[in-house]
């Protein structure tokens, strides 16, 4: 229970949108900074069309005094505006105001009189019990991917995870092919043993793990996480194996969690904006749904055997799929016969 928790932690800390104000244009976790301890906290401001104009004015107090807090604000749809802000790493009060031609928006202005502290504080909270503090933040409801995955594994043996990690050394033992972290947390510090000889991707993992050891005192788990950009585990091989990956498929038992593109977009938000995913729906914005081109896009590196495949079926349907390999390391034979494509910005991919 203590890891499909934390998993739900994980889920609901990344999610786009909570804590919805549906009489209200204002709505998102941002408006409660001092429940919802996110890398950058954001808000939807709802019913803006394009033409609309509005001004976001953050202000935090705390010993020195008053302060403007920095914002962002993104077209989110046609109807929508996003907000980004980062607190500052303590501050005793904030004041939230959205206007629009000098009138407060529905819904504003906020006032939090509450002591609100930065993700960036190694400062977990300790007065609340975790699943009470799990259940709220998530509404009770985990993400229904998790509990699928976790539902496959219903009925079996107890999880032993030496056992485990010896049924993987022998099925996998050939560590240029795969590689995976035991991770164990104990009383909120995070320590792990990798195998494989590429497992440079652990720092994902470690990144959101401390993140979260940061603002909440986990329990006790231990778990394993496929560092592979493919699924490691079928479900008719027996016994099986809970292992968390990135991408799975219907055959594969692998207990999805968000990809480390996405959570390092979340921890590097209003930071490194080339992974930021909120920016993107700005950039690409520029071009109309019926303007775009009516074929599959995709580049990447070679790094299993169905990318290959993707190529080879882009070759021969030039006209639905445009798909390239950026840079070959595991299959450079391949690299004469399937070519290679030129990197392709970030944000360019959502505008054809």
């Amino acid at each position: 229970m203590s890891l499909l928790c934390l998993l739900g932690l994980l889920i609901c800390t990344l999610e786009f949108g909570n804590s919805s104000q549906l009489d209200e244009q204002l709505s998102g976790p941002g408006l409660s900074p001092q429940r919802h301890r996110l890398p950058c906290q954001y808000f939807h401001v709802h019913g803006v069309p394009t033409a609309q104009k509005i001004s976001v004015r953050i202000q935090a107090q705390r010993d020195k005094g008053p302060f403007t807090v920095p914002t962002k604000v993104f077209r989110s749809t046609k109807d929508s505006l996003l907000v980004q802000y980062k607190p500052p790493s303590f501050s005793d009060s904030l004041t939230i105001s959205v206007t629009s031609d000098g009138k407060d928006v529905s819904g504003s202005p906020i006032f939090i009189n509450e002591e609100i502290v930065s993700s960036s504080c190694n400062c977990p909270e300790k007065k609340v019990d975790f699943e009470d503090w799990l259940r709220d933040s998530c509404r009770n409801d985990l993400d229904p991917q998790i509990v699928r995955d976790f539902q496959f594994f219903e009925g079996g043996p107890q999880w032993n995870i030496s056992q485990f990690l010896g049924i993987l050394r022998r099925r996998f033992s050939n560590p240029r092919s795969q590689s995976y972290c035991h991770y164990v947390i104990k009383d909120n510090e995070l320590y792990r043993e990798c195998f494989g000889e590429y497992v440079g991707f652990n720092m994902f993992v470690d990144g959101i793990l401390h993140y979260l050891t940061r603002i909440m005192n986990l329990p006790d788990v231990e778990f394993i996480i496929n560092l592979g950009d493919w699924p490691l585990v079928h479900k008719v091989v027996s016994p099986g194996v809970p292992i968390i990956s990135w991408c799975k498929t219907q055959e594969t038992s692998d207990i999805l969690w968000p990809t480390y593109d996405i959570t390092q977009a979340s921890l590097e938000c209003m930071g490194r904006q080339e992974v930021d995913v909120f920016s993107v729906r700005e950039k690409s914005a520029g071009v109309p749904w019926e303007e775009k081109v009516e074929k599959g896009f995709w580049r990447d590196r070679d790094s299993n055997l169905d990318r290959l495949k993707l190529v080879q079926i882009s070759k021969e349907n030039p006209q639905i799929l445009d798909a390239g390999i950026t840079r070959y390391f595991f299959f450079r034979d391949r690299e004469k016969d399937l070519g290679s494509k030129n990197s392709t910005s970030f944000f360019d991919f959502y505008k054809v």
